[in-house]
């Protein structure tokens, strides 16, 4: 199974994916049937207390239990967007990162676009917080500005 098709039953990125893998692994190497790690995920993804007793799926289980971080009902955090073009992608990231309970504030930069949590060029205040992998994880990315004396008419 590829992680695409992982995601489309249900499992998201981050730990639970790990743990959805290790259980795929140990599974087949334990003379599961191949055909049936569909069902199976899908089932842990279901009806994740299910199996708490139960040593293989337990893992993965456990990493979907994993409480909500997002607060019905609370309006998202301001933010504001600076250029025209952004990505419809990191449009919907920022727009999911200023629902969390801590956050306060958010802006995209022109460059944004698609990151790993927050979008690249994406930034969030927090309240209370520090958010170590809250950033876009873009190697060299950045913008620079040029101050040119040049008449603007």
């Amino acid at each position: 199974m590829k992680t695409k098709d992982i995601l489309k039953l249900g499992v998201p990125l981050g730990k639970p994916m790990d743990e959805a893998f290790r259980f795929i692994s140990a599974f087949c190497t334990g003379g599961g049937d191949k055909e049936n790690l569909g069902v199976e995920i899908a089932a842990i993804v279901a009806a994740p207390g299910n199996f708490a007793d139960d040593q293989l799926r337990s893992p993965l289980a456990s990493a979907l239990q994993v409480p909500d971080l997002y607060m019905p009902g609370k309006p998202p955090a301001p933010w504001k967007r600076w250029g025209t073009d952004t990505d419809d992608g990191a449009l919907k990231q920022i727009e999911a990162a200023s629902l969390l309970p801590i956050s306060v504030a958010a802006a995209l930069m022109p460059d944004a676009h698609v990151g790993y949590g927050l979008p690249i060029g994406g930034v969030l205040a927090t309240e209370n917080a520090v958010i170590p992998y809250a950033v876009g994880v873009d190697i060299a990315c950045r913008m620079k500005m040029s101050v040119l004396d040049l008449p603007t008419g």
